[in-house]
């Protein structure tokens, strides 16, 4: 079997890729001038790549810093993302005041304040949603103030669930997902940061001490190694997939001299984020060739399998895995990270089901039972459903 080529072998990938480049420099106008000379009618695979990787902003900041004229579609997609951004930058400011005005801690996590920390604008970093921290212990009271205004939720136990049921689902799950009810805005409201906990030392909002000034307010958020341990775990996790991601790592690589790079893997080693900042590392060098210690490019062999797996992912379509491609993606998620404590958990994950421990209470010391619980009566659910559908089939009338 072939090897696939690599990403940036073709005109519009370069070109996209020397658009994600920061800052804003002569080498990165050269490089989009370079690659857009060669594009030909090739606007359209760009804007397709612009759309599956959620980088309209930058892209459209390249070439137009380029003085190359954009086509009207990537016009139309960076004014789109430029209004959401926008949008949600001004909701985290307004949802910021009212949880202060309430005694409740909140911090933004990634969204337009990333955008404001990497790129000094809450616009350039595409977003599709708000993604605000709290404390465990305010989760509850924080969920029922955004249900008390404009939002309404459409995942996780609902508010008037017990306590325990919410203990169970905190166990399996880092957020629940609301969505404002004008539809302008997603919110994910985060109790811990990561779906699976062990794949990195857990953060508090003690650990958010960044401040960035975002629509009349001043909003908590990461910064320095607490933030680079968190993105560079998030984009581990889902290979990459999304070229946005690492353009954020990028960024921050190109404001940091070669110590503070290695203070930051520094950081993120005390985090139990280690492999998963030289994954980044590494996939910044090879895109971008971001200046990078050699030390840091020489890979075990999980690196060198994540890496792959990541440049595979990055040039892949934006497809849903069915089938045995879930299976597939299941496995990718286990192999993700070393840790058998990682491992264990994404292995029971699928089990964790809060509506059982709705409907059966059990003490906490007693909740690793219901991983077995939920795989017994899944099956019995399966068996019976296929035996039904057989005596149906056994009953129909014959042509």
């Amino acid at each position: 079997m072939f090897a696939p080529a690599p990403f940036g072998a073709t005109p519009a990938e370069r070109l996209v890729l020397a658009c994600l480049c920061w800052p804003r420099d002569d080498a990165r106008r050269a490089a989009i001038a370079e690659a857009a000379a060669g594009l030909g009618d090739g606007w359209g695979t760009v804007l397709a790549l612009v759309r599956r990787h959620r980088v309209a902003p930058l892209v459209l900041d390249g070439v137009t810093a380029a003085d190359v004229a954009p086509p009207p579609a990537l016009l139309a997609e960076g004014a789109r993302a430029t209004r959401t951004a926008l949008a949600v930058a001004a909701e985290a400011a307004r949802l910021g005041d009212e949880m202060a005005a309430q005694g409740l801690a909140v911090v933004v996590a990634k969204g337009p304040a990333l955008s404001m920390q990497l790129y000094g604008m809450p616009a350039l970093r595409e977003v599709h949603d708000l993604d605000l921290l709290v404390a465990p212990a305010d989760f509850r009271a924080a969920l029922a103030r955004l249900m008390a205004g404009d939002y309404q939720q459409l995942s996780g136990p609902p508010l008037s669930a017990s306590e325990r049921v919410f203990d169970y689902w905190r166990e399996g799950e880092k957020d629940v997902m609301l969505a404002r009810r004008d539809g302008r805005v997603i919110v994910e409201l985060h109790h811990r940061l990561v779906t699976n906990p062990h794949a990195m030392a857990p953060m508090s909002l003690a650990d958010a001490t960044g401040a960035v000034a975002l629509a009349g307010a001043t909003l908590r958020t990461l910064a320095g190694a607490d933030l680079f341990a968190y993105l560079v775990t998030h984009g581990t996790l889902h290979h990459w997939f999304r070229l946005k991601w690492l353009a954020d790592i990028q960024a921050m690589l190109a404001a940091t001299d070669a110590a503070g790079i290695a203070a930051l893997v520094a950081g993120a080693d005390a985090r139990g984020a280690g492999q998963a900042a030289r994954v980044a590392l590494i996939l910044c060098h090879r895109l971008f060739n971001e200046p990078v210690p050699p030390a840091l490019l020489t890979p075990d062999r999980q690196i060198a399998r994540l890496v792959r797996r990541a440049e595979r992912a990055i040039a892949a379509p934006d497809t849903v895995a069915t089938g045995f491609g879930s299976l597939r993606e299941s496995w990718r998620q286990l192999s993700a990270h070393g840790s058998w404590r990682y491992r264990h958990w994404q292995l029971t994950r699928r089990w964790r089901d809060w509506r059982l421990a709705a409907r059966l209470p059990l003490p906490a010391m007693l909740h690793p039972l219901y991983v077995p619980i939920r795989a017994a009566t899944w099956t019995g659910e399966k068996a019976w459903n296929t035996l039904r559908a057989a005596r149906a089939r056994a009953a129909a009338p014959r042509g």
